[in-house]
């Protein structure tokens, strides 16, 4: 039982290192962007990831700051996840196209999803595994909202 708590607590924690470094890169993306309407995308996007974070810290007692989100080890059975988080933790390049950084966000939230739905058949907790299934859902959002920002976006380009 101690072994699936301690499981527990560690999908726990990469998911709330997850959503800060996903908070920080939306951040700076709006920052870095130009164009009004993805700004806007991407501020929607940081202050969800926010949320997210805030609740995970509220739920499970757990100061956000306490975290050693540069250094936080992603285990090997959540390989599926490894390289889009890492894309996040290194210091993305703002240089890229508008499309290129929504192409890495959409990555990103769906490699999201893939994890939170592969933690949630995992972990011990029922009450872990029904955050890590809204999570989920919430990433499907912002990969759909995403698709559409970027659609609209090429159509922009285009006219």
């Amino acid at each position: 039982m101690i072994n699936e708590w301690t499981k527990d607590v560690e999908i726990i924690e990469i998911a709330m290192a997850t959503e800060q470094r996903a908070f920080e890169f939306y951040s700076a993306a709006a920052e870095n962007s130009s164009d009004f309407f993805i700004k806007q995308i991407f501020s929607t996007l940081a202050l969800e990831e926010e949320v997210h974070l805030k609740n995970l810290s509220g739920r499970f007692n757990t100061p956000i700051d306490s975290l050693p989100l540069k250094s936080i080890k992603i285990p090997k059975d959540i390989n599926v996840y490894y390289a889009a988080f890492q894309k996040m933790i290194e210091t993305p390049d703002f240089d890229k196209s508008i499309e290129e950084i929504i192409q890495m966000s959409l990555e990103f939230e769906k490699r999201g999803e893939e994890f939170y739905l592969t933690s949630a058949k995992v972990v011990e907790s029922k009450e872990s595994q029904k955050i890590l299934e809204e999570l989920a859902l919430d990433e499907v959002k912002h990969y759909l909202m995403l698709k559409e920002a970027l659609s609209n976006y090429k159509k922009k380009e285009v006219s």
